[in-house]
């Protein structure tokens, strides 16, 4: 749990996991001027394949944690992430790093989560968005009230990139 959970919880849970690729793991330990980090990824077959990384802070409790994937789960659509949290606060588009790609990033502020799309073919305001849209990647983080407050933490880039969630376009 984001803001709950410390360094040892985390890897101690991690390490229980038995599809959790122990090799996998590149640690940093939190310390009081630097944010720690745990990366992992799993040794299912790639249709089930997951990493993740979990960022903690000064005081080695977990600040965020990220999961990318690529199998079935219950947050696997826009649509369906709309019906469990409701309407989100921002969003962000981004480019690949060849600018061929385009990438959302969707953030519920109050209930502290983030989902990522991403398609190939996009128009210049990123991919079209609908309720069947694929969820790549999920990052739960500490509930925020404000953007900046999001920004502030760490969790984001430039408020100007962001832009106000007004329903599907």
């Amino acid at each position: 749990m984001p803001g709950e959970s410390t360094y040892a919880d985390v890897l101690n849970t991690l390490t229980e996991i038995p599809f959790v690729d122990q090799k996998s793991f590149n640690k940093s330990v939190p310390s009081q001027n630097e944010t720690g980090l745990i990366n992992w990824s799993n040794t299912a077959p790639q249709s089930l394949s997951i990493s993740g990384q979990a960022t903690f802070a000064g005081d080695a409790i977990l600040k965020a944690i990220h999961f990318t994937a690529s199998y079935e789960h219950p947050l696997e659509s826009l649509g369906t992430v709309i019906d469990t949290f409701g309407e989100p606060n921002v969003y962000f588009v981004g480019s690949s790093h060849d600018f061929s790609c385009k990438w959302n990033r969707i953030i519920w502020l109050d209930e502290g989560l983030e989902i990522q799309t991403f398609t190939q073919r996009a128009e210049e305001d990123g991919p079209h968005l609908s309720g069947n849209t694929a969820v790549r990647s999920v990052v739960y983080f500490i509930p925020q009230e404000t953007l900046e407050e999001y920004l502030r933490n760490g969790y984001g880039i430039s408020e100007s990139n962001y832009r106000k969630w007004n329903g599907f376009p």
